[in-house]
């Protein structure tokens, strides 16, 4: 599909006065999902980790925040990838080939530092399945399943794929039961947990 019909099936012009589509990728993206053009896509927000074309409103920027559409098969509609090309508007559909940096976490595995020791005050307590539970000890390089704070914020914020699916998946739930929820990242918990 073009530029010009998806504008046309979700109302949005792609130049306009107050509705431009620079600058409002997550936006457009959701709406092509909200009209039904991507009926097996799923919307993901993010980094942009490929050329930012000089003239381009994000001129200047090693990467900058952007959303898309991921199909179910993995392959990436991104209405808006023109504006970093400095092209003229299409919709791109293809193989993420590292310029999409969902939620952040090719980001997050460069600067995620070292676990935390643990530290006496409140502990934290999740329960894990023993293989996870084992894995978390050594992990952390706990030498019982004690957890603290800081610790169990470390492992929230690990970028997808440091665990397994399902650890990842069996670490996000024992949060949930926990109430500490808010400490996963929440494009993380909704690509994890649906929610």
């Amino acid at each position: 599909m073009s530029a010009k019909e998806v504008a046309t099936a979700i109302g949005v012009p792609i130049h306009g006065p107050g509705e431009d589509w620079e600058g409002n990728c997550h936006g457009i993206a959701l709406a092509m999902l909200e009209a039904g053009l991507v009926p097996d896509g799923k919307l993901q927000y993010g980094l942009w980790w490929g050329r930012i074309a000089p003239g381009s409103v994000f001129e200047g920027r090693p990467f900058t925040h952007h959303g898309w559409i991921k199909r179910a098969d993995g392959t990436i509609v991104d209405p808006t990838r023109w504006v970093f090309e400095g092209a003229e508007p299409y919709v791109w559909e293809g193989r993420n080939s590292g310029e999409y940096d969902f939620g952040g976490n090719r980001l997050k595995s460069m600067t995620i530092g070292q676990p935390p020791a643990y530290a006496p005050g409140r502990d934290v307590s999740l329960v894990l399945c023993t293989d996870t539970q084992g894995f978390v000890r050594t992990l952390l390089n706990n030498s019982d399943d004690r957890l603290s704070v800081p610790q169990v914020f470390w492992l929230a914020n690990l970028p997808l794929g440091s665990l397994d699916e399902s650890a990842t998946r069996e670490l996000y739930e024992a949060l949930v039961r926990a109430d500490l929820e808010g400490l996963i990242p929440i494009d993380n918990r909704i690509e994890v947990l649906g929610r």
